[in-house]
């Protein structure tokens, strides 16, 4: 201030005072709106006027105050503990996306407006999310946090509007890590650390069968179907990949038997048309941690061990496809189109 100081601690309490230390006026988080869910406050900044004061809390919210007038609003908001892993897009309405978090939120956001639409908490960590093909579901994975490893495998059906719970189950006894429905709608598959797929029917989330990869002490990363939902490819730790039969129920690992197919989605990043984004003959290459292909456009992008983010024209057999390149500070675990193919959403570990 001006003529005096600000100060605000872990119990959500912001104080204005006056040169000699004389209390003019406090703020109480917990009297804001909408509340955060944990009320410490982190930072605080002033404006070069000294009208307005910007509050960084531990629930990740950002909130400005007007010190003229005492109105409170909320900047931004954010995921707050825990990693943050999940992601997709409505694929109905195009300016949507969802986030799930380790901090046990779900949060649907606009591309558009960059801001939260609508959020519930479920006090679990939140590993993976997907979005039914008429955009009236969400499908949540848990695990992921050892201090709440109780539920891990478990996933849940919420209402994409209100956000409420509509069925839960648990077949996997480790974390959920990739969730996706097949070009029919038909199929609702979803990956965990343990090894296996558990493939259910999109209605009635009954499930249809389990498959089990071959690879000792391995997990999986995520997996694909194709588009007419006859065959999953499924990447795996170690760089790993397998193909599934769904109609003969067979595993293998030629890709030769479905060189013509064609894909619905491009999690796996290892694929004959996108040998130009991978190098595992070169030790000193950084492997690749995510992919997605934009659906409108033939590009490809890619996310890299050192923090590289890299655009390809696809199919990409070799790097003269790149496009362009961006550094990020560290390695993003997940990266994805929009359904319009507008923006390319990153998710970035800390």
């Amino acid at each position: 201030l001006r003529q005096g100081y600000v100060t605000a601690g872990k119990e959500g309490l912001i104080k204005l005072w006056n040169s000699n230390f004389q209390l003019l006026h406090k703020y109480d988080i917990q009297d804001f709106s909408p509340l955060s869910l944990s009320i410490s406050c982190h930072c605080l900044t002033i404006n070069s006027k000294g009208t307005k004061l910007a509050v960084g809390i531990r629930g990740g919210e950002c909130y400005e105050i007007n010190l003229s007038t005492h109105s409170v609003l909320l900047l931004t908001e954010s995921h707050h503990n825990g990693k943050l892993y999940g992601f997709d897009s409505n694929p109905v309405n195009t300016d949507e996306f969802a986030t799930a978090g380790g901090d046990g939120f779900i949060k649907i956001w606009s591309y558009k407006k960059v801001k939260c639409l609508r959020s519930a908490f479920l006090d679990l960590a939140l590993r993976s999310v997907s979005w039914s093909l008429n955009g009236n579901i969400l499908v949540l994975g848990v695990g992921g946090d050892d201090s709440k490893s109780t539920k891990d495998g478990t996933f849940i059906v919420l209402d994409s509007e209100s956000l409420k719970p509509l069925f839960e189950d648990r077949k996997a006894k480790k974390a959920i890590s990739h969730i996706s429905f097949s070009r029919s709608g038909e199929i609702l598959g979803i990956s965990s650390l343990d090894g296996k797929i558990y493939l259910h029917d999109a209605n009635t989330y009954k499930l249809i069968e389990t498959i089990t990869i071959p690879f000792q002490n391995s997990y999986i990363n995520c997996f694909d179907f194709c588009t007419d939902s006859k065959y999953l490819r499924i990447s795996a730790n170690k760089e790993n990949l397998i193909y599934y039969n769904i109609t003969t129920k067979e595993l293998f690992q030629s890709p030769l038997n479905i060189k013509d197919v064609i894909w619905n989605t491009y999690n796996v990043p290892y694929d004959y048309n996108t040998q130009g984004i991978w190098n595992l003959t070169d030790n000193s290459s950084p492997l690749v941690c995510a992919t997605s292909k934009c659906r409108q456009f033939d590009i490809i992008a890619a996310s890299y061990s050192n923090g590289e983010i890299r655009l390809y024209r696809y199919p990409c057999n070799d790097e003269v496809n790149l496009i362009k390149s961006f550094q990020l500070s560290t390695a993003a675990v997940s990266l994805s189109f929009s359904y319009d193919g507008n923006y390319l959403v990153v998710l970035e570990t800390l």
